[in-house]
């Protein structure tokens, strides 16, 4: 009875934070509408493990390449500072009153080109701290690929123990389960001693336990998968 109350207390916590993380108003009541068994008929393990697994649509994934696109526009800026500078300009000019003689032309297209020639070691500095920022990103980059790949091949493997170590749990807690009824009949018609019923009682709630614990570590490696094959 304890252990009962305890978890009807965890269930309302659980609740709250529940509609907490989807920002909604806590104090509300809050109704599960799926089932144990309608979320166990989603566990397809030749689904999820034959799934390809892209890392350039998962988000950690696309943040690095758009770090490293920014830290390549910001070398090609700083390289760009030693290139020349080409300025032009054209001016066409009337006369209300022209003269006679008059050896102003009308118009006028002028070119200049600027090469830096004498420039400080700053600019020099700048550009090799912006290099070594964009490899420091690609290697931010690669090092986010490989890990999202572990990642996926870890989450893999631990539905695939998890998916079996469900499927084993369960019928376990079956097999005990009839051993139980059994054991019941038994002692109701006096053939088995409340020791031998209590004890195959024991073992009927600690192979249900096992289960009900298979069950919920399928669902998070279901979940933690999910994420990662389909993270938008």
């Amino acid at each position: 009875e304890s252990t009962l109350k305890a978890l009807k207390g965890q269930d309302r916590i659980s609740k709250k934070i529940l509609l907490m993380q989807l920002g909604l108003d806590f104090t509300k009541s809050c109704v599960l509408t799926d089932s144990i068994d309608g979320l166990l008929l989603d566990t397809d393990l030749n689904l999820l493990t034959d799934a390809t697994f892209k890392v350039e649509k998962n988000v950690n994934y696309q943040l690095a390449s758009t770090s490293v696109e920014l830290d390549f526009l910001n070398l090609r800026r700083h390289k760009s500072k030693f290139l020349p500078t080409v300025s032009a300009f054209y001016r066409h000019q009337e006369l209300a009153k022209e003269p006679v003689l008059n050896f102003q032309p009308k118009d006028v297209l002028g070119l200049a080109i600027t090469f830096p020639i004498f420039s400080s070691g700053q600019r020099l500095s700048l550009v090799s701290q912006a290099r070594m920022e964009y490899e420091k990103s690609k290697l931010v980059q690669t090092d986010a690929e490989q890990g999202l790949i572990i990642e996926f091949e870890s989450a893999k493997n631990d539905y695939i123990t998890a998916y079996e170590n469900y499927i084993t749990s369960e019928s376990n807690f079956n097999l005990s389960k009839k051993i139980f009824n059994k054991s019941l009949i038994s002692f109701q018609e006096g053939v088995t001693s409340s020791f031998e019923l209590t004890t195959d009682q024991r073992e009927f709630l600690t192979a249900e336990s096992d289960y009900i614990n298979s069950i919920m570590k399928l669902l998070t490696a279901k979940a933690k998968l999910d994420n990662l094959l389909r993270p938008n």
